[in-house]
């Protein structure tokens, strides 16, 4: 499974490439032509509806693939904010009065992709491993960060390793964002234990977080 999403990664660019030449081709030297019932015809260039029709195609492979996944319990969105922390930087709190033990928080967002295709922006924004989650068997990870290594507020997907894909989840398909507001927990202080815990579903590749005691306000 690992191997034939790498290869389909790979694949949708040359696709694209493909269909673009396709897209400019010309026939018997001539642009292509609609014939009428009447023996004449009608001659138009058709390479800007395929070279557009290429262009949503490689959009369409790249929401698939690169669109950031994971997603906050829709119950409990008001019940968490994001705010300054005493560990670093940011964490998350309790909003309500008291959140039971168990409770769903979400799944951890970001993009998935095998772990080799995230090495190059490892080595050039190591700042980034800090949020990336990488699964138990090494060979896919979570990556929420934007192209600069950095937490935002949203994860919008994306692969460096894919051309355009960075640009084009930002841009064209922001309406697939997801808040990072799991990445902003932190472990707890010396001498606390911790008050959230993980489930890593290896098979659909999903770590859900949930609440390991009552968790109150603060």
């Amino acid at each position: 499974m690992i191997k034939f999403i790498t290869s389909l990664l790979r694949f949708k660019f040359l696709c694209c490439c493909y269909c673009f030449i396709l897209s400019l081709r010309i026939v018997d030297g001539t642009p292509s032509c609609i014939s009428r019932r009447n023996g004449s015809s009608v001659c138009f260039a058709t390479w800007p509806i395929q070279a557009a029709s290429a262009a949503v195609s490689y959009i369409g492979l790249v929401a698939a693939l690169d669109r950031p996944k994971g997603a906050l319990n829709e119950e409990n969105v008001k019940s968490l904010r994001v705010g300054p922390s005493k560990v670093a930087g940011l964490g998350l709190f309790c909003d309500e009065p008291r959140m039971p033990k168990g409770t769903i928080l979400g799944t951890y967002p970001g993009t998935l992709m095998p772990l080799e295709q995230n090495l190059q922006k490892l080595k050039q924004h190591p700042c980034c491993e800090f949020y990336i989650w990488r699964f138990s068997d090494s060979k896919m990870l979570i990556d929420p960060t934007n192209e600069r290594g950095e937490i935002e507020d949203y994860t919008y997907g994306g692969s460096l390793s894919t051309v355009g894909s960075v640009w084009i989840c930002r841009n064209l398909l922001g309406f697939l964002r997801r808040p990072t507001t799991l990445c902003r927990i932190n472990e707890p202080p010396k001498g606390y234990d911790v008050n959230v815990q993980i489930d890593e579903d290896l098979e659909n590749r999903v770590i859900k977080f949930f609440l390991a005691r009552d968790v109150y306000k603060g």
